[in-house]
């Protein structure tokens, strides 16, 4: 009489709490990636960082001009002219190193703005349409493996570009 209690009891909290979960997932950073307003904001950072990306590489290319001929400077004839040049060319390395990381750092800076910007564009469409959907949960970060069927990305994506139109 107990075993046949507690099943039915098993059976009854079984049904109660038999719910199904709508899943989603969502490659953020595909969503991020072809989003018109990123891709603008990249473009306009890109344009923005060229100059300084091509003045430093002119400096490279003189970094190299000025080591080739220094190599070919005979080292005995002009030893203390040719210790300044060594010494004057590792300063303009210094300076070249130093200005390539403040320029790799500020990009990067500007880049992970946009980003910040897209993603909150994109999370505010990822809960209306959640809500709309009727979805339990949307996850984009961290899974391993994701199938076909929870896999709304390209939804996020639609639903993106139809605002801008």
């Amino acid at each position: 009489m107990r075993i046949l209690s507690a099943l039915t009891l098993a059976l009854l909290v079984t049904n109660v709490f038999a719910y199904d979960l709508k899943i989603g997932y969502i490659d953020i950073e595909k969503v991020i990636i072809n989003t018109p307003q990123y891709q603008q904001d990249i473009n306009k950072i890109n344009g923005q960082f060229q100059q300084t990306k091509s003045e430093l590489l002119a400096l490279f290319d003189h970094i190299n001009l000025l080591k080739n001929n220094l190599a070919l400077v005979d080292k005995d004839s002009q030893a203390e002219g040719q210790k300044k040049r060594l010494d004057n060319l590792k300063k303009l390395e210094l300076y070249f190193q130093q200005e390539t990381i403040a320029w790799s750092d500020q990009l990067n800076v500007e880049r992970m703005t946009a980003i910040k910007r897209v993603e909150t564009i994109i999370n505010k469409i990822i809960k209306k349409y959640g809500i709309d959907e009727e979805f339990d949960i949307i996850f984009y970060h961290n899974v391993a493996f994701v199938s076909d069927e929870i896999d709304i990305t390209q939804l996020i994506i639609d639903k993106i570009l139809e605002l801008i139109e």
